[in-house]
């Protein structure tokens, strides 16, 4: 391990608990969580976002900066943001742990103007209404997300429930070369993202 990235595993280690999030040279992150069998009463709560928030903390997200999460071993909703307005959410579920799929509804909605061209992880064509994206997906080992377009530099607000409750969702975006910006507090479901450059 480089040092830089033996710096971000400790400086990291409080934001994921048992998936390490890593900050490596090459820009590239890893990150999610498994928190156990979350339907019984022994489980171990995110310390991410507890509950949902009428009022969507506002994040500016990093340009071209890109995030992987291992499949099947943790729980999270990742953001990405392209020059150009292209975007890509995509979610992990912490199958390995629980031996239990995640179910995610996923809705997503810009400030101003209509998302377009928007796919799946699989190259299929996601239909929007309204101008606006809302799916639902159920995954265990594989990973799934959602491409699209939207004004560059525009605020999509990102709006996720997982088993039906938003505060089980934990989101992660690159902001200024860090996973959350360095931000360790609550994130608001929805949240809003805005890309750091058109």
């Amino acid at each position: 391990l480089s040092m830089k990235t033996l710096l971000s595993l400790a400086t990291l280690a409080t934001v994921a608990l048992s998936t390490a999030c890593v900050i490596d040279a090459s820009d590239g992150h890893r990150g999610g969580r498994g928190y156990g069998d979350y339907g019984d009463e022994t489980t171990e709560t995110p310390t991410g976002n507890t509950t949902a928030s009428p009022t969507p903390v506002l994040v500016e997200v990093d340009t071209n900066a890109k995030l992987e999460a291992d499949p099947g071993d943790g729980v999270g909703v990742f953001a990405e943001y392209g020059a150009g307005g292209k975007w890509h959410l995509f979610w992990a579920c912490d199958t390995n742990q629980t031996k239990r799929e995640c179910e995610y509804q996923v809705r997503v909605r810009p400030a101003a103007g209509t998302v377009s061209n928007a796919v799946d992880d699989a190259g299929k064509a996601v239909s929007t209404v309204n101008g606006e994206i809302s799916l639902r997906r159920t995954i265990g080992t594989k990973n799934d997300g959602v491409r699209f377009e939207a004004p560059a530099g525009g605020v999509i607000t990102v709006e996720v429930t997982l088993d039906g409750k938003a505060e089980n969702v934990l989101f992660f975006f690159v902001q200024d070369g860090k996973l959350n910006g360095g931000f360790e507090g609550n994130l608001t479901n929805p949240i809003k993202l805005q890309g750091k450059t058109p």
